[in-house]
């Protein structure tokens, strides 16, 4: 009798143990599964999109829009006032990936700039990164009272008649 119960008790103990094992997420997967919910956080649930301060209206659609066009057209302006000479016209469009910190940063990610553009236009990269360090304050995004870091990916149209 002793001797069953001894054995029914390893029995369970081996199964749980064994189990245990695939059901405890290890570290790296816990810190992976907290980065995905993080992100999904960060880009599929922001209740409120980033904010400059000309930007006072009610609906999140109409936030967002005043947002990125706050962005386009501080970028244009500034490389407006850049007075760029080129040897032949361009008339492109560049991607910009733009990340807002849940600290208020504006950060431009990594991008790929027109063969066009790069050609006639070297240091265009830099004169993109200046311009975003001259934007006015922003208030980061929220989400359920959090403030959460949020990307975009905004499309700066780039005409430059030849000179």
């Amino acid at each position: 009798m002793y001797a069953m119960k001894w054995s029914y008790f390893l029995a369970i103990l081996c199964t749980l143990t064994l189990l245990s094992c695939n059901l405890i997420p290890k570290k790296e997967k816990k810190q992976q599964i907290l980065d995905e919910e993080w992100q999904k956080i960060a880009t599929n649930e922001v209740e409120e999109p980033p904010l400059f301060e000309n930007c006072s209206t009610t609906t999140e659609a109409a936030l967002e829009r005043c947002f990125q066009r706050t962005i386009t057209n501080h970028i244009k302006s500034y490389l407006e006032s850049q007075n760029l000479a080129v040897t032949e016209s361009i008339n492109d469009t560049v991607w910009v990936p733009i990340l807002i910190t849940k600290e208020a940063e504006v950060l431009i990610k990594e991008m790929k700039v027109p063969a066009s553009i790069q050609q006639q236009i070297p240091n265009f990269a830099t004169l993109l990164g200046e311009s975003i360090k001259t934007l006015p304050p922003v208030k980061p995004a929220h989400t359920r009272g959090t403030e959460v870091s949020t990307q975009y990916r905004l499309p700066i149209i780039i005409s430059i008649e030849q000179r």
